[in-house]
């Protein structure tokens, strides 16, 4: 629950439609409606036998819900919640389940919140670069709408045709666009979210300004459903650059093309995204031997003057256009393979991190690698925590057989006293309704 060391900077299904829509709800305090609304949720519900669902879909590292609700509303979700939370029922939220098993195995878990149908952007104010969708949106279907109007949501994570708004903000999803742009919560103007209780409380707002008292939306980035549930959120756009193009270039050894890209970013090219991979990970989408992917945004005398630095800097290397696609299937490597470990640091120490490492997929200038491999045990996994925390960074373990999981930790090290952590959770989830035992420390 944002309890993990953070920095700042430094397959998929078809694409839902968009509906116009402007959810209808009456306004912030709801409780003066639950009857009512309970039997809207309760209509939702698809019981384990009946349906084209089944509960094993929702299951999470091994533990399945006795039921699931699929709202279309926001008063949909605060019912769903309330009537858990006063029924003491555990609720685990899904959006697009690219990410889902990351997490600790729940520690109670009845009621699976599935947020997949709560979709559609409420409002688009082009000319202040500002959105309002609604947390279901895909990345995919928010990209293509936005496109229209020649602007974008800077953020890039894997799987983007499945993953949702509101999952990208609760969960922190890692991705190279960070390299510019930062991390997923600097695009977030404000959220409404559904707290333990069934509160629905707002947080920011829907303009790019400077916001008095504590920032709620950056609390809730991290938190992975564990102490609000995310139904909307206003979002900061940015115009969609003119010309694009993503260069290719093979090295030795990943340790080669580092070299090359710092020697880059010392003389001034302007990268997008870079992504690195060595010999085993670029493997995973046939290549051969270590690659570094170069992305290169902006107006097209911009980017012809930034493909001609970058084949001048890379001499020997041959950088030229990656095929269609490459950068999206490297991304979803450590999704792919058997175990996926994400590694975070100061930017300037990752080289010290990786050391010695072996399937390494690096989104280069942002903090973040990741270790994939096939199989793996709790050495392994303890000696890259090791590596990373005592650099000032974490080990999270985003992907692994439910064997592994069983036996280790997912997020290592907390940064927060279990004690403050557990004071955060009273105070939005007072019973514990959310995601119980998901998040580091237990909580």
């Amino acid at each position: 629950m944002g309890l993990l060391r953070r920095r700042s900077r430094h397959h998929a299904p078809g694409a839902r439609r968009f509906r116009s829509i402007r959810p209808h709800e009456s306004g912030e305090d709801l409780s003066h409606r639950r009857a009512a609304t309970g039997a809207a949720a309760r209509a939702a519900e698809v019981p384990l036998c009946r349906g084209h669902v089944g509960l094993a879909t929702y299951a999470v590292n091994g533990a399945a819900p006795s039921r699931h609700v699929a709202p279309t509303s926001v008063d949909a979700v605060v019912a769903a919640v309330r009537e858990a939370d006063d029924v003491g029922q555990a609720v685990v939220c899904f959006g697009g389940r690219t990410r889902l098993e990351v997490g600790n195995t729940p520690a109670r878990y009845d009621v699976a919140l599935d947020l997949g149908a709560l979709s559609g952007i409420v409002e688009h104010e082009a000319g202040d670069l500002t959105a309002t969708v609604l947390a279901g949106t895909t990345v995919g279907d928010l990209a293509r709408t936005l496109a229209d109007k020649g602007q974008m949501w800077p953020v890039e994570v894997a799987r983007p045709r499945s993953a949702t708004v509101g999952g990208i903000i609760a969960g922190a999803a890692p991705g190279p666009s960070r390299l510019r742009y930062a991390h997923p919560r600097d695009w977030v103007l404000g959220i409404r979210a559904v707290r333990g209780d069934g509160t629905l409380t707002k947080a920011g707002g829907k303009v790019v300004k400077n916001v008095t008292g504590y920032d709620l939306t950056r609390l809730y980035a991290g938190t992975y459903g564990s102490l609000c549930v995310i139904v909307e959120a206003n979002l900061k756009l940015w115009p969609l650059p003119d010309s694009e193009r993503t260069l290719l270039s093979r090295f030795d050894d990943i340790a080669a093309a580092w070299d090359a890209i710092e020697a880059l970013r010392r003389e001034g090219v302007e990268l997008d995204a870079v992504v690195t991979a060595d010999r085993a990970a670029a493997s995973y989408v046939g290549e051969i031997g270590a690659l570094a992917l170069l992305r290169l945004r902006g107006a097209r005398p911009v980017v012809a003057r930034l493909v001609d630095a970058v084949s001048r800097g890379l001499t020997g290397c041959d950088p030229d256009d990656a095929r269609p696609g490459l950068l999206e299937e490297l991304v979803d490597v450590p999704f792919r393979a058997g175990v996926g470990l994400r590694l975070a640091a100061p930017e300037s120490r990752m080289r010290e991190v990786l050391q010695g490492a072996v399937g390494i997929v690096r989104f280069d200038g942002a903090g973040t690698a990741f270790l994939v491999r096939e199989k793996a045990d709790e050495t392994w996994v303890t000696r890259w925590r090791d590596a990373a925390e005592t650099r000032e960074g974490s080990a999270i373990l985003e992907r692994a057989p439910l064997s592994l999981r069983q036996r280790v930790d997912t997020w290592g090290t907390p940064i927060l006293p279990r004690t403050l952590a557990a004071r955060i959770k009273a105070a939005l989830d007072p019973r514990g309704t959310l995601a119980p035992g998901r998040m580091a420390g237990g909580l």
